[in-house]
């Protein structure tokens, strides 16, 4: 069973508000979301990475989570939402490495973090696979999905499949302009940094003020 104690006291809820802080021409620039619904849960078990041998870098190779139609699970499918994700990993001695947005590693603290490295990965030990570590939580725009691979960190077994568990929350939201908001509002944001130090770009469609215009879920 999911962890849902220690996960529910990260999951949001309607009229909390996002600060989604990302690059921007260049530049920090937050994007505030009010949350207007909330759907959950919706789980994805035990999702193949496929098969890696015992301590070589290519792990499982880099994976999208994605169906036989190439349709990304994680991705939200409107503009106009954003998922809350949480994952977990087996079996228990397997690491996993995550890039968000695919292609871009996340989690090194300095330097390039490769798959094998100490640094960056969430292991099954540290997030079972029906009971994902509430810190495994990310946040997944339109336009933007993960990749994960999977390393075995010792010679025995000489190789096995690696699976990941997903607990998504999905949210239906509006843009605020900030010039509108209330102090309170102000106050109750919580700020997100998307892609950790190394901010990612912010996609093209989200826009200071552009769905203050949205006045109900879609």
């Amino acid at each position: 069973m999911y962890n849902m104690e220690a996960i529910s006291l990260k999951l949001h809820r309607e009229n909390d508000l996002l600060g989604l802080l990302f690059l921007k021409d260049g530049v920090p620039r937050e994007f505030v979301l009010r949350i207007l619904t909330a759907e959950y849960p919706n789980n994805l078990m035990n999702f193949s990475l496929g098969s890696a041998d015992a301590l070589t870098s290519a792990g499982t190779g880099w994976v999208t989570i994605e169906n036989a139609n190439g349709v990304e699970y994680l991705e939200p499918e409107k503009e106009s939402r954003v998922n809350q994700v949480f994952y977990g990993v087996a079996p228990g001695y397997a690491r996993i490495y995550r890039q968000y947005p695919a292609g871009v590693e996340r989690g090194n603290l300095i330097g390039t973090r490769a798959v094998g490295s100490q640094v960056g990965y969430v292991s099954g030990l540290y997030s079972p696979l029906h009971a994902p570590n509430p810190n495994t939580e990310f946040f997944v725009i339109k336009g933007q999905f993960p990749a994960f691979n999977g390393y075995l960190p010792y010679k025995e077994p000489a190789s096995t499949n690696i699976y990941a568990s997903f607990y998504v929350a999905s949210f239906a939201v509006c843009e605020l302009d900030p010039a509108g908001m209330t102090p309170e509002d102000k106050r109750r944001v919580r700020r997100i940094t998307m892609g950790g130090k190394e901010l990612m770009d912010a996609p093209g469609w989200l826009k200071i003020g552009e769905l203050t215009k949205q006045t109900g879920p879609v």
